[in-house]
Parts: C-alpha cells; structure tokens; sequence
C-alpha cells in the first residue's frame, strides 16, 4: 500500500493505492526480479499525478499482470473503469498520459456514466513509437 508520506502510518481505509504483483524477489525461484515492473509503476504514478494532481482520489489498485507474450499493467479506477497499459515496459509515460488524455477514448474524455463500468486499453501500434487508446463500455 501507498502510505501518506509525511506521516509513517499504512492508511488501510482505503484510501491508499493498493499494488499488486510487484514483488522483489520471486518466490518460486528465490532471485531477485528485475526492478522494470516497479520503475513503470513509478512512472505511471508520476504520469497519474502530474494530469491528475492527486492519483489516490482516482486509483485504488495496480497490478502487473503476466502474460503469455505481454505483460500487461493493469490499473482499477475509483468510479469502477479500468485502464490496461499493455506492455507497460516500453514507451511507459507515452502510454500513461495516453490512457488520460486521449481527445476520444482517455479517462479524462469520458462522461460519469463510462467511468463506472468499461475498460480503457492502451497499446504501442504495430510499426512502433505511436501509442493507440481504444475504449469499452461494459455496462448498462
């Protein structure tokens, strides 16, 4: 958990962002994983904060998620959206503002209605450096 930084306390009322499959150290085989996973976590929070000022009203959890080609960062939004940075190791920032501030499908651009239910995806494009936002409504 994200505790609040001037006081050393874990604030579990749930108004922390709760991280997820971001362990040092793999359990199965005992080495240390390499710090990719918690540098673009870190990144991503940085992204989140500079658009957003205060991502703990907004985030409630980030989770790496194992993928049989890709890993995928998976992140679960207050009002109940979710955003998806696949391959969350490359072009990390680009995907993060992306999956924000993009004009048609970003969190920002999505009415109250669309942010308590659906799935923001953001992907590097086939021929690379560009990033794409796609969004699903799952709800009624």
């Amino acid at each position: 958990y994200l505790y609040e930084k001037d006081k050393n306390v874990n604030r579990a009322g749930g108004e922390n962002i709760l991280l997820e499959g971001l362990s040092l150290v793999d359990l199965s085989s005992g080495e240390k994983v390499g710090g990719e996973e918690v540098a673009a976590c870190i990144a991503v929070c940085g992204v989140f904060r500079e658009v957003l000022t205060e991502p703990r009203a907004n985030v409630l959890s980030m989770a790496v998620v194992r993928g049989v080609t890709d890993d995928t960062l998976r992140l679960s939004m207050r009002e109940g959206i979710c955003i998806e940075i696949l391959d969350p190791f490359a072009l990390t920032e680009e995907k993060a503002r992306a999956a924000l501030l993009d004009e048609k499908y970003g969190y920002l651009a999505r009415s109250d209605k669309e942010r308590v239910s659906g799935t923001i995806t953001v992907v590097e494009a086939a021929e690379g450096g560009t990033v794409n936002v796609d969004y699903s409504f799952s709800g009624k």
